[in-house]
């Protein structure tokens, strides 16, 4: 008797095991899906894979543009050629709308970055709110199609009466909330080592400006240092990284890109558990 009931038992165990995995099998736990923030689907153009090579610091991906468009950004001396290189202003079926030649404002006979500077007239009656893209061209005398190269940013048609889409820059806990948040999509690629589970952790903040911020990240293991620009966009913000450094010793090394803060005053800082310094 007490080994049918033993049986039995098993039996019990083992229907309710059967039912308890296709019950798991079919019906999964529905994990909440992390919410993606526009910024890291907005379009702007490819603006963090050339980042290396050029910056473009007006206008900014997104940005409603009017006639006449002045241009201004850095881009490595190698971009130049004769101290100039050459501006295409497209529609979004890629028709060419008009072009200008950017300038070196400084010497161009160098690899590090040079200040340029444009000035672009378009037609005012282009549609209002539809979407254009400027093509900053490496200039290229070689005629070598290995040698072409373009920065390519997206941008809105608006009217002189038009408002910037880009709004006054977002308060420092504004921007520090969207970064802690986005981290890991922020630096993605750049990354300099693989995150520890696939995610980065932002811990503190030095700003030299409204839009440029020194940002430690770490993942328990590693821990580098990135130089972001952020911008506001209509509701979004958008943060390009502009150099990764690593602390060697007592120093933070540049071991990506350029600092191009440096020298500049850090105006605010914030960090999680420990004092921030430069």
């Amino acid at each position: 008797m007490k080994t049918n009931q033993v049986i039995l038992t098993l039996i019990a165990i083992t229907v309710l095991a059967c039912i308890a995995f296709l019950v798991f099998s079919l019906f999964p736990e529905q994990k909440p899906e992390k919410p993606v923030d526009r910024v890291l689907t907005e379009d702007i153009g490819n603006a963090r894979e050339k980042s290396d090579l050029i910056r473009l610091s007006s206008p900014r991906p997104g940005e409603v543009v009017t006639s006449p468009l002045t241009i201004r950004g850095e881009a490595r001396g190698y971009w130049f050629f004769e101290a100039s290189f050459p501006v295409e202003f497209v529609d979004e079926k890629w028709r060419v709308l008009t072009g200008t030649i950017a300038t070196a404002q400084s010497d161009w006979m160098t690899e590090e970055f040079v200040p340029f500077e444009a000035v672009l007239e378009f037609e005012s009656d282009t549609a209002q709110g539809s979407k254009g893209i400027l093509v900053l061209k490496r200039d290229n005398p070689s005629g070598l199609p290995e040698n072409d190269d373009a920065l390519k940013v997206p941008v809105i048609f608006g009217s002189a009466d038009s408002e910037k889409s880009i709004l006054k820059n977002p308060s420092y806990e504004d921007i520090i909330r969207f970064i802690d948040e986005n981290i890991t999509d922020i630096i993605g690629e750049f990354s300099p080592k693989k995150a520890t589970n696939g995610a980065w952790f932002a811990d503190g903040f030095g700003f030299t400006s409204a839009s440029h911020a020194y940002v430690d990240f770490e993942d328990g293991h590693f821990l580098f240092r990135a130089l972001l620009q952020c911008d506001s966009l209509k509701d979004t913000i958008v943060c390009t990284p502009l150099a990764i450094l690593e602390k060697q010793e007592r120093e933070w090394v540049v071991i990506k890109w350029t600092d191009t803060q440096k020298g500049s005053p850090v105006i605010h800082t914030w960090a999680k558990d420990y004092e921030w310094q430069r």
